[in-house]
Formats: C-alpha cells, sequence, structure tokens
C-alpha cells in the first residue's frame, strides 16, 4: 500500500518537474531561428521555434510573376515552419524522454 503512495508521490514530483523544464523549453524555441528556402532557393523565411515567421528574404533578382511569387514564397514559409516544428518534436522528445504526447506540436 505505501509502496503506490511513495511510487504516486514520485510521480507529481515528476510532473511539476517537467512542467517547469516544458517552460524553459517554450522560451529557448522562441528565441530560437531556423530558415526554409523555396525549391528555387530564391526566397528565404525565417521563422522562430514557436512558429513565427520572422523574415521573408526574396533575391533581388528573382524574376518572377506573382502567381510564382506566391506559391515560391508559400513553400520557403511552410519549410521554415516545419524546421521549427521538428526540433520542437526532438526537444520535447528529449523532455519527455521520448515518451509521444500527441498534439503538442
Amino acid at each position: 500500500m505505501f509502496g503506490n503512495l511513495a511510487e504516486m508521490a514520485n510521480m507529481i514530483k515528476k510532473a511539476k518537474e517537467i512542467k517547469g523544464n516544458m517552460k524553459i523549453m517554450k522560451d529557448e524555441l522562441a528565441a530560437l531561428e531556423v530558415s526554409g528556402t523555396s525549391a528555387d532557393g530564391k526566397i528565404i523565411a525565417i521563422a522562430s521555434g514557436d512558429f513565427t515567421i520572422k523574415s521573408i528574404t526574396i533575391d533581388q533578382d528573382y524574376m518572377a510573376d506573382n502567381a510564382t511569387l506566391a506559391t515560391m514564397t508559400m513553400l520557403a514559409v511552410n519549410d521554415a515552419v516545419n524546421n521549427a516544428r521538428i526540433i520542437a518534436r526532438q526537444k520535447m522528445g528529449d523532455l519527455t524522454g521520448g515518451l509521444d504526447i500527441p498534439d503538442l506540436f
């Protein structure tokens, strides 16, 4: 009986530890910057680890119609956000010891 209480107390302690570490991780992710590029490499999007787009750079010599420019910009932004999501999942896996918590990122 008391073994279960000790185990439960340990689980509560571990949950509080993870919660504190998650706050630190979220701050680290917000400060992290990752890039994504369009398929032709002419557009670069920078996103933070919390999936906020920080900047978009378009090569000054890029000569494309509006539809192509929009498509390539979308590809670069999606690439940056995907790269941020990959890093966030890796950090979460490190934090939880590999425990997969669905829908966090």
